[in-house]
């Protein structure tokens, strides 16, 4: 490809950014005045594909981010309740901290790894 076919436009940039968020090409081709065949046909070009999967690994990321921050922070209130005065909280924290499945970080796979 040349270098100007590899440049995406700027309803192409929104597209992405819309698709990114879990929105339809449906409603994308509404929103930026497209007919749904012209969104689905760039799905069919490298940089288009490229670009859409990087932003919605973006998204995935940052929301997996805040769902680990989230874990963590529940991880520490029930380590804080084992001190609870209660026993019945105390039982009930320490039960809940042997349930963890605390899972390994993840490693890339061999299609991350080829991606890049």
């Amino acid at each position: 490809m040349s270098k100007k076919t590899d440049e995406l436009n700027d309803k192409q940039v929104l597209a992405i950014a819309l698709l990114s968020t879990g929105q339809t090409q449906t409603d994308v081709a509404a929103q930026l005045d497209l007919s749904v065949s012209t969104v689905s046909r760039w799905n069919n070009q490298d940089n288009y594909k490229i670009a859409l999967y990087q932003a919605r690994k973006a998204q995935f990321d940052a929301i997996a981010d805040k769902v680990r921050d989230a874990r963590l922070k529940a991880i520490n209130t029930l380590i804080g309740e084992l001190d609870a005065p209660e026993t019945k909280h105390r039982l009930q924290a320490a039960v809940a901290l042997l349930r963890l499945d605390i899972p390994q970080p993840d490693s890339p796979t061999k299609f991350d790894l080829n991606f890049w």
